[in-house]
């Protein structure tokens, strides 16, 4: 009978070994952190702008240090919908949201492990002027053709 205890006292160690081993084995669980949001264009009234695409706008994001930028910029595009998620690490981060012939959207983010910030609805503003247009590229004041012409630039860090 000792005999028969004994063996029931190793086959419960046993399985008690093997089901630690296999605990120990599991993949951590992957810690995701990050902002999200959605990007909406709209007239000088705040109006939608429906036929706009969003798949060209442009969202940068940099990590910062003291107000200052760390390395490279992350840039992506918001789906057809204007929906974004960047997945980021803990830290501080400038982003800023563009779109040729529209008013930039910065601002600064901090982020904890594990957090997911959603920054909501961003509404980016058309630029409208009565006799103006957006101008892309050139150099400073040198590519004003008219007074209200805008010179739109993409950041630089």
């Amino acid at each position: 009978m000792k005999k028969f205890y004994k063996m029931i006292f190793v086959l419960f160690i046993l399985i008690l070994i093997t089901g630690c081993a296999s605990m120990r084995a599991k993949k951590k669980e992957e810690i995701i952190t990050g902002i999200k949001g959605v990007v909406i264009p709209v007239n000088d009234r705040g109006e939608v702008i429906t036929e706009q695409s969003r798949e060209k706008i442009i969202i940068n994001v940099i990590r910062t240090e003291n107000g200052t930028a760390q390395g490279n910029s992350i840039t992506i595009n918001p789906d057809g919908s204007g929906n974004f998620f960047v997945k980021l690490n803990e830290g501080e981060y400038s982003v800023e949201v563009f779109l040729e012939g529209f008013f930039v959207k910065s601002f600064n983010v901090k982020l904890e492990t594990g957090e997911i910030k959603d920054l909501g609805k961003i509404y980016l503003k058309k630029i409208e002027t009565e006799s103006a247009t957006p101008i892309k590229g050139g150099e400073g004041s040198s590519t004003i053709l008219n007074e209200g012409d805008v010179n739109i630039q993409p950041p630089t860090y």
